[in-house]
């Protein structure tokens, strides 16, 4: 468990697996009032934490800025693992050159109370979260947070703030999105095949998409 920690412009340059500050696969690692800051991973994934094989992370009031991923998850990766916050995190300011902003997902759960998430951007999609498609309906690909709030995250590609893709599960309690910008489809959301997307309070202002779905973008076999 680490509590009470700074975790400052620590780099990681592997060529497979990245995790800017910190790196786990298969393992379990707590967070509590703890910052990442101007981390980066040079040349792959979360450019301050990354996950692996059934690796359990748990993240309460972090906050995540200003850091940055050469591929995918500027703050944070999973991969066939999962998150849990209890109670806050924030994502400001961070930056993938691959898919997912702040954060990258793949055949992983993450279960929040409280996520804010602004100033993300990710040269692909979901400038804040990309929750990576499962390769059958059988796999993990799920988030779930009581309240989201999402604020001039950019994507270069589809889903300016949220990005889910095929199989994926994700329910919202209360979402607000504002000013996120897409450039292509879903200024605010966009959903891919045969997912299920569950969303109970939306507030969404001036979100932009330079192609279709100004807020939201679904595509063939989805459901919101």
């Amino acid at each position: 468990m680490v509590s009470g920690a700074s975790f400052y412009q620590n780099k990681a340059s592997g060529a497979e697996y990245g995790g800017g500050a910190a790196y786990f696969t298969g393992a379990t690692a707590s967070f509590t009032n703890t910052g990442f800051e101007e981390n980066e991973s040079l040349t792959k994934n979360g450019g301050a934490v990354c996950g692996y094989s059934s690796t359990v992370l748990t993240m309460n009031d972090v906050t995540l800025t200003r850091n940055v991923a050469a591929d995918n998850g500027g703050a944070i990766c999973i991969n066939k693992s999962s998150l849990t916050v209890t109670t806050t995190i924030v994502l400001n300011n961070n930056r993938a050159g691959g898919d997912g902003g702040a954060i990258h997902m793949k055949e992983s759960t993450m279960t929040a109370n409280a996520i804010t998430a602004a100033g993300n951007t990710a040269e692909g999609g979901g400038g804040a979260i990309y929750l990576n498609k499962a390769d059958s309906a059988n796999k993990a690909a799920h988030l779930a947070v009581t309240t989201l709030t999402v604020a001039q995250n950019s994507a270069g590609g589809n889903g300016g703030a949220l990005y889910f893709h095929t199989y994926a599960v994700a329910e919202i309690g209360t979402l607000i999105a504002t000013e996120n910008v897409s450039e292509e489809y879903g200024g605010a959301i966009y959903a891919s095949t045969k997912d299920r997307v569950v969303i109970t309070t939306v507030t969404a202002t001036e979100n932009e998409a330079a192609d279709k779905g100004g807020f939201l973008y679904l595509t063939t076999g989805g459901t919101v």
